[in-house]
C-alpha cells in the first residue's frame, strides 16, 4: 500500500466536481484543496468536502502537500493553469482539450 497522493482541483464547475468525486472515492487519493475564480463555487466545494478553498489557483499549486493538480477545461484557462501546475513540478491529471493535437502539445511545451 502506498501513501495517498495529495490532489488540488482547479475549477469547481460541473467537470471539476466530477473530478473531486473521483478523488474522494479513491483509496490512494486525498483531496487537499480546491480553487475556482468564482468564489461561491470554490466555497461550496471546499465546505462540502471539508478542504481549504481559494479563488487563486496559485495558492493550490504552491502548497507542498499538493502533488497533483487538476486543471480546467474552459478555453481562457487552458494555457495558464496547466503551465503553472507543471512549472511547480506538479502532475497535471486532467485531459486538456487545448492539448488534443500533437502540434498543440509541442507548442504548449515550448512555453514552459
Amino acid at each position: 500500500m502506498t501513501d495517498a497522493i495529495g490532489f488540488g482541483v482547479i475549477g469547481c464547475g460541473r467537470m471539476g466536481m466530477r473530478r473531486i468525486e473521483r478523488i474522494v472515492r479513491h483509496p490512494n487519493a486525498t483531496l487537499i484543496c480546491v480553487a475556482d475564480v468564482q468564489g461561491e463555487k470554490a466555497k461550496a466545494a471546499g465546505e462540502r468536502y471539508g478542504v481549504e478553498y481559494f479563488t487563486d489557483f496559485n495558492k493550490v499549486i504552491n502548497r507542498r502537500d499538493v502533488e497533483c493538480g487538476g486543471t480546467p477545461a474552459l478555453n481562457k484557462f487552458q494555457r495558464p493553469t496547466p503551465n503553472g501546475v507543471m512549472k511547480k513540478g506538479k502532475k497535471n491529471f486532467v485531459k486538456n482539450r487545448w492539448l488534443e493535437t500533437l502540434r498543440k502539445q509541442k507548442e504548449w511545451l515550448k512555453h514552459l
